[in-house]
């Protein structure tokens, strides 16, 4: 996010990032290799790896139903990994 307009929803989302991945690292001491795997899959199927519009399309209903309850969903995953 280069533009300036965007840089407090950067700084957000980078403290949100820490705060995530700390939630998620008391679960499972493997999930950052699991983000990134996961991460280079949905890059993979983007023409512009630089333009996320069609990502954050395809998710933006997704998303505020997957963070709402963050601990719910983490036990979830855990499970579902089992």
């Amino acid at each position: 996010m280069k533009a300036p307009r965007m840089k407090g929803v950067a700084e957000k989302l980078q403290a949100q990032y820490k705060i995530a991945f700390g939630l998620a690292n008391k679960y499972d001491s493997h999930a950052i290799d699991k983000f990134d795997v996961a991460k280079s899959t949905l890059l993979s199927v983007l023409p512009d790896k630089q333009n996320l519009s069609e990502l954050m399309a395809a998710y933006k209903d997704k998303c505020p139903q997957i963070i709402s309850d963050p601990k719910k969903r983490l036990n979830y995953w855990q499970m579902a990994d089992m």
